[in-house]
Formats: C-alpha cells, sequence, structure tokens
C-alpha cells in the first residue's frame, strides 16, 4: 500500500497565512506617484509604515483570537514618532481587521484559490468581492523569497473615466508581505462628460 502525506489542517485552512504573534512588527516602505492632469506634474514620495501587533485575551464565546495592530507612519525606516491603533481578530472562519472601526474581512478561511467572500459582510458598505487568485505561489520581493503566498484580489473596475485595483499578498512567513494600490482617473474624459 502507498502511504500519503496530508498536510496539517492549518495548511490546509489558510490560517497560517495570517500568523499573530506577540510582538511581531513589520515595515513596510510605500511609493507613491501622484500625476496632477490640470498642471501635467508628476510627484513621487517614499514613507514608511511600521506594524506593530499585540494580542489581546482570547474571547471564550467565539474562539476568536483578538489581537491590536499600532501603526506608525515616518519618512524615516528608523523612526517612527506617531502611532494609530486598530484592533481585529482571526478565527477559524475569518482574519477581520478594523480599519478606522470599520471591520473589513481580509482573509476567509478555508482558503483555496478562486475562493470569493464579500470583504464588507461585517460592516455597512456596500458589497465588496474580494478573490483568493492565488495560493501556495514562492514570491520574490528585493531579493526575498518567500515560499507560500495567497494573493487576494480586493478590487478590479474600470470604466471610460477610472480605473481601481487592489490586492494584498500574504505569506506564511509574516503575514500581509505586500499591498499594491492603484487609482486612476481621467479628469479630461470626467470635464467632457460633465
Amino acid at each position: 500500500s502507498q502511504s500519503r502525506y496530508t498536510p496539517p489542517m492549518q495548511s490546509l485552512s489558510g490560517i497560517s497565512y495570517a500568523p499573530l504573534h506577540q510582538g511581531k512588527y513589520a515595515i513596510y516602505r510605500i511609493d507613491s506617484l501622484v500625476r496632477n492632469d490640470f498642471t501635467g506634474t508628476i510627484d513621487s514620495f517614499v514613507y514608511y509604515l511600521k506594524e506593530v501587533m499585540y494580542l489581546d485575551e482570547n474571547n471564550p464565546a467565539s474562539g476568536a483570537r483578538m489581537f491590536r495592530l499600532e501603526r506608525s507612519y515616518s519618512f524615516r525606516p528608523d523612526s517612527f514618532p506617531s502611532t494609530r491603533n486598530w484592533s481585529g481578530f482571526r478565527d477559524a472562519g475569518a482574519l477581520v481587521v478594523k480599519e478606522e472601526n470599520i471591520p473589513v474581512i481580509k482573509l476567509n478561511f478555508p482558503l483555496t484559490q478562486g475562493k470569493n467572500w464579500d470583504g464588507n459582510a461585517r460592516n455597512t458598505k456596500g458589497s465588496q468581492t474580494y478573490t483568493c487568485i492565488k495560493l501556495h505561489e514562492n514570491f520574490l520581493l528585493n531579493n526575498v523569497r518567500f515560499d507560500s503566498t495567497a494573493w487576494i484580489l480586493q478590487q478590479a473596475d474600470s470604466n471610460l473615466i477610472e480605473l481601481n485595483y487592489e490586492r494584498e499578498i500574504y505569506s506564511t512567513a509574516c503575514g500581509m508581505t505586500k499591498r499594491e494600490l492603484l487609482k486612476l482617473q481621467d479628469t479630461k474624459t470626467s470635464q467632457v462628460l460633465s
């Protein structure tokens, strides 16, 4: 008889893409490019976001693992003077992050490639479909190889006036690894249409 290896249930459910560790931190570099159609100028700037995780008590009723994030922004990667607190939880069903006190379902377990869910299902904003477009993929970022990543498409809308694209890449090594946000609006077209 042949023996088959069965991965642990944690990796099958995708919960490993949302690791929660006391004091876990990440520093993200944010590259921003802003083009002004009226003046024809293009401004670019770089700033940094430091995110530190603190674990709170588990919710005894739901079993959810509660956490808070301290987010600080700076123009230097080694100095983070201001801090904002965000919170969230992870349970067997989802990773939920409260952004500006609005809960958003970032990951929905079990995570499978092609799975869709409403990222705004736990808030009063309109429905927004999130899709896991890649799962368990290798990813190279700034010469660092991540062996297993989950790619979550949060928005991909376009029309004659604007383009909105958002996705986040999560790794088993550190949780959210990369976020991409693209918002373009053709002001010349919108001026003609109005």
